[in-house]
């Protein structure tokens, strides 16, 4: 079951016991109530957790699995199977807010696609995924490289990384290990009565970039990730014409920038 789609399913106990325990620490941090589970499998993990939640939806297109799936739904007061390819699943019918802790397992070929659709600036949910390590690398807060979608994820979101899962946990085992991260909405409500410090998002910079400048100027120079800057705006002078390239900047590349120097970049002239 599954084959069609790439899924490789978690069949290592202790390894779900532990990103079980991830789960159930996420929600009680951030007082999340509900529950998305995107590709939920043969539901091991879902049998897990979905008692926690008020509210589950289970994303799962593959319906082969669904004789897996239904007995955990039927036993839960609120709880769907939603036969959408989560990729066109409307964020409103699915009714997105702060409440809802987004939980999976993702392929390779859909983990960026998902983060786009779900992590971005406007949302305002949380996450708890096993990736490819791979992925992790490329998406990890503190990177020198920094691809374009480091800096859509981690424009509202701080990564960690769990712990690593070996091929072995899987069937059938995947060429690649894996990673258990979370996705923490910056900065997030605490559940004291005095609020959070804000100085890690100023640490961060992102209180100073605009999310959508940010986006139109990657779109642009996001495909010449080996080219300077200053060889990138000699190139593309007139679409670059309402952002600014400062004389210290000219030598580094997209990757080597920080919040702070795309801060400068994105201001208007």
């Amino acid at each position: 079951m599954g084959k069609k789609f790439g899924q490789h399913f978690l069949s290592d106990y202790w390894v779900l016991d532990h990103i079980s325990e991830t789960v159930f620490s996420l929600k009680e941090e951030l007082w999340c109530t509900k529950l998305i589970e995107i590709w939920p499998g043969q539901g091991v993990l879902t049998r897990h957790i979905i008692s926690a939640f008020d509210q589950v939806k289970l994303l799962e297109i593959d319906t082969s699995l669904e004789p897996r799936l239904s007995p955990l739904v039927h036993e839960h007061k609120d709880a769907e199977i939603i036969r959408w390819d989560v990729l066109s699943a409307d964020k409103e019918s699915l009714d997105i807010n702060q409440d809802i802790l987004v939980v999976g397992n993702l392929p390779y070929y859909i983990t960026s696609p998902i983060f786009r659709k779900f992590f971005v600036e406007r949302s305002a949910i949380w996450g708890v995924f096993l990736i490819q390590k791979e992925v992790w690398e490329k998406i990890k807060t503190i990177t020198k490289q920094k691809s374009y979608l480091w800096w859509l994820v981690n424009y509202a979101y701080d990564i960690d990384y769990v712990f690593t899962v070996p091929a072995s946990a899987f069937t059938p085992p995947p060429k690649v290990q894996s990673a258990v991260v979370t996705f923490r909405r910056h900065p997030h409500p605490s559940p004291h009565p005095s609020p959070l410090p804000t100085a890690s998002l100023a640490e961060g910079g992102r209180s100073g970039v605009d999310f959508d400048r940010m986006v139109e100027f990657l779109d642009i120079v996001s495909q010449y990730s080996r080219k300077t800057l200053r060889k990138i705006w000699k190139m593309r002078t007139e679409d670059l014409a309402s952002f600014t390239l400062p004389e210290e900047l000219e030598g580094m590349r997209l990757q080597e920038l920080g919040w702070e120097e795309m801060e400068k970049i994105l201001g208007e002239k």
